[in-house]
Formats: structure tokens, C-alpha cells, sequence
């Protein structure tokens, strides 16, 4: 940069920055070992991280298909959806992101709109909608629809084991004395197979009338809800819709394994609440999405916006031949905007620039109305004990994984900002997430 590190300007101002999770954690263990050095600019004090919201939408998406993918022939599983949807690339290794995103978003609709068909209260959606219903009619259905549908409904193996009532009060006994009459049983250790066996039995209790595949579609509603939500916020930027899902969106990574996404999150509400002064928090809400054109309800995530750079980048480089040197790498790169808009200028002076003619976006309704049908034919909206078995998804929006890493998101902030000072980068506590890394692939290369 050309400038003196020890300049008291550099270790004045905070600098956002909004990376993904593996950046982000790296430069917090630089912040770590670099605890005893001379200034706020070489301490890396200065970088205010933000989250990467785009990155975190793809490791939703990827978690939730590893979750709920079941197998084929479980109604109401993703294996099952992309059976009938006969889409054979989302089931390989390295699925499109945006084959599946727009999968994902095709069987949310198809629910929704099978709840509307149950709950209208007339034959079909269009005499619905030509009775003309008032907002108040269409606010109760859809709350019907989110208690009814969207709303999972307790596995019995779990609700048979709490006892809502709290115990009574037993009466204190004198400890016994041992004695030849009455041996002493207590000093016995219990054996290991019985307790095994023990459990074995109780997990083979008939625990009531249950209806996991019913079950399971309630469970992958609510999910998929919150992802269709953060995507509908992203692009009228509405930050605070995203924030006020921060804490779900942090027992739904701790359960699903992704313990790295979860802490960042976790770290951002803190910083939000507790670090960052409302003013700066302000800043930082207001950078994470941005409107780069301008225009009504074009916002996307900030690190979509870099991707798109990195995307113009390479078309330019690539363009001079892969013997290009790093020099002509940083002309372009810092003049990126400037050539942009350079070449649409002589696109239009040409009149060679790209015209929108014939092109229309595909119509995809016909596969949320597949998924309605298919749905409707099994029934999956009715509660069914008679409905064939298949193994029961997890819940996302358990919270004892996420408390469990309270204790370790504490002893990283005593080292990033405490007196518990690391040395060495052994020291420096990392989670380490359960399920396999994104490998997202292209379309054209899942398909083979």
C-alpha cells in the first residue's frame, strides 16, 4: 500500500468486510496470533467481518439436501421428489446449485399450494379466487396452512419420554445398613449388557400411532420456508428479515453438522448486540446486501456482487491467452468498471449490444402442479398410521448442538478480545464441521 504500518491513520478506522466462513475464520486466528503486536493495523484489529450471505445460502441448501434426502421409495423425501421430478442430476455427487435451488423452491410450492386446495373450502383454487376473498380470509388460511403444514409435529418416541407433570415430592427414607439379611445390592455394579439390553427394549416400545413420512414433509416445509424466505429478502434488501432469522438460521447449521457456519453466525448476532456501536451496526447491516444497478428490487448479496467482478475478471484475462502476466491481472482488476462500461458504450455506438427479442424466462408451474398431484395421490398432507414406515428426518431447529458450542464460541472471544492470549496456532480453537464440504457441479457435468 505504500504506507508507513506504524501510521496512526491505518489503526484508526474500521474497515467491513464481508467474506465467507473459511476467510473469515482465517483472518480471526491472524487477529489470534497477532495479539502482542504494536498496533490496532497489525493486530488486524481493524477488519469489522460481516457475513457472506450468498455462501451461507449454498451451505443451507447443501445441508439441507444431505438431510432430507432419504431414499426413493420414502413419500415425501427429496430422493422421492427428484424421482417424480425426474431430475437424475440432483442426485449425483456434485448437484447444480441452481438446478437444485430452483428444484427446492418447486416442491415448497407444490406444498403450499396443495394446503391452499385443502383449506379454500371450495372445489378448486379458481372458484376461490373468483369468490373474491378478503385479506383477512387469505391471513387465516395461510396461518392454517402454516399450523397445519408447515409446522412439524412431535415424534412420539420423544414425546413419550417427557413427562409434563413434575414429579411428587418423596418422602426422605434412612439409608438401610447393610447386613447378612439384607445385602448390601447397592455396592453391585450394574452390568453393561443389561443396560444395553435395557435400552433395546425401550427403543422397541410401541410408542403410539406415528406417521413419519407425514411427519418428515412438515419438516422439509418449515425448512424450505426459511430458505424462500432469505432468498425473497435478498433481493428488495431487507436485511432485517435475514436478522431476525439469524438464530434459526444457527440451530439449523449446528444441527445439521456445519458447526463453522453456525459459530459465525453466532459471532455476527454477537457483534451486532454487543461489540459494534448501533451507528457502525447500522453500516454494517446496510453493506450486506447491495443495489449495484440501481434499480427497484435488483439488490443481491455482497458476495454475489464480488463473484460477478471475479466473473469479469477471468473473461478479461482469459481474453489476452493463459501466458497473460500478473501485471495485465491488476489492470484490469482495479479498472474492471471502466472497461464495463467502455464496452457497453461501443456496443451501443455499434448497435451490436445484446436485444432482448424472443426470449422469455421458462415456465416451471407445470412442476409445482406435478408436485401437487403427486402429493394429492399419496395423500402426504393427512395424518396416516396406516401409510407405509420410512425413517424419520431429523428436526433442524434443535437447540441442545447450538448450546453445546456456547462454552467455545466464549473461550474464542476471551482470545480474539480477552487476556487469554494465543502464541501459536495450536492454540487457536477451530470447529470442525460433520457433514462433507459443497461440491457444487455444473449442469452439463452432474447430468453424465
Amino acid at each position: 500500500m505504500g504506507r508507513d504500518p506504524m501510521d496512526p491513520e491505518l489503526s484508526k478506522w474500521a474497515v467491513p468486510s464481508f467474506n465467507d466462513q473459511l476467510t473469515n475464520s482465517r483472518i480471526r486466528s491472524c487477529v489470534i496470533v497477532r495479539q502482542g503486536d504494536l498496533n490496532n493495523w497489525l493486530r488486524r484489529w481493524i477488519f469489522a467481518l460481516g457475513l457472506a450471505i450468498f455462501h451461507m445460502l449454498m451451505n443451507m441448501i447443501w445441508g439441507l439436501r444431505i438431510k432430507h434426502y432419504g431414499t426413493r421409495d420414502a413419500p415425501g423425501s427429496l430422493a422421492w421428489f427428484f424421482a417424480l421430478m425426474e431430475k437424475k442430476r440432483l442426485a449425483g455427487e456434485k448437484p447444480d446449485f441452481y438446478a437444485l435451488s430452483a428444484a427446492l423452491s418447486q416442491i415448497l410450492n407444490g406444498i403450499l399450494l396443495t394446503g391452499w386446495i385443502r383449506e379454500c373450502g371450495y372445489p378448486s383454487l379458481q372458484e376461490f379466487a373468483e369468490s373474491n376473498p378478503q385479506p383477512d380470509v387469505l391471513k387465516e388460511i395461510a396461518s392454517r396452512i402454516l399450523l397445519n403444514y408447515c409446522t412439524p409435529i412431535l415424534d412420539p418416541r420423544i414425546e413419550t419420554s417427557v413427562d409434563p407433570t413434575p414429579p411428587a415430592p418423596r418422602a426422605r427414607q434412612k439409608k438401610a445398613t447393610p447386613s447378612a439379611s439384607t445385602p448390601n445390592s447397592t455396592a453391585v455394579p450394574k452390568s453393561k449388557s443389561k443396560g444395553k439390553a435395557k435400552a433395546k427394549a425401550d427403543s422397541e416400545v410401541d410408542t403410539g400411532p406415528d406417521d413419519p413420512c407425514h411427519r418428515n414433509l412438515r419438516l422439509l416445509a418449515r425448512d424450505l420456508l426459511v430458505v424462500a424466505e432469505v432468498t425473497a429478502a435478498i433481493p428488495v434488501g431487507d436485511f432485517g428479515r435475514i436478522e431476525d432469522l439469524l438464530p434459526v438460521l444457527a440451530a439449523m447449521f449446528a444441527s445439521i453438522g456445519s458447526q463453522k457456519y453456525a459459530i459465525e453466525i453466532v459471532t455476527l448476532i454477537h457483534n451486532l448486540k454487543y461489540v459494534w456501536t448501533p451507528e457502525f451496526a447500522d453500516i454494517m447491516r446496510d453493506n450486506h446486501l447491495v443495489n449495484i444497478s440501481g434499480l427497484p428490487n435488483h439488490f443481491m448479496a455482497i458476495d454475489m456482487n464480488i463473484e460477478h467482478h471475479i466473473g469479469y475478471v477471468k473473461a478479461l484475462y482469459t481474453a489476452k491467452g493463459v501466458h497473460a502476466d500478473w501485471e495485465h491481472l491488476g489492470n484490469i482488476a482495479a479498472g474492471i468498471v471502466s472497461i464495463q462500461n467502455c464496452k457497453k458504450k461501443v456496443g451501443l455506438m455499434m448497435d451490436v449490444s445484446y436485444k432482448k427479442k424472443t426470449a422469455s424466462e421458462v415456465d416451471t408451474k407445470s412442476i409445482s402442479w406435478d408436485v401437487v398431484r403427486w402429493l394429492m395421490q399419496e395423500d402426504l398432507l393427512s395424518f396416516d398410521v396406516g401409510r407405509k414406515k420410512c425413517s424419520p428426518a431429523p428436526d433442524l431447529r434443535e437447540t441442545q448442538k447450538l448450546f453445546a458450542m456456547v462454552p467455545r464460541f466464549n473461550k474464542r472471544a476471551k482470545e480474539l478480545w480477552g487476556d487469554d492470549v494465543a502464541t501459536e496456532t495450536d492454540d487457536i480453537l477451530d470447529e470442525v464441521d460433520e457433514i462433507a464440504p459443497m461440491e457444487w457441479g455444473a449442469a452439463e457435468d452432474s447430468e453424465e
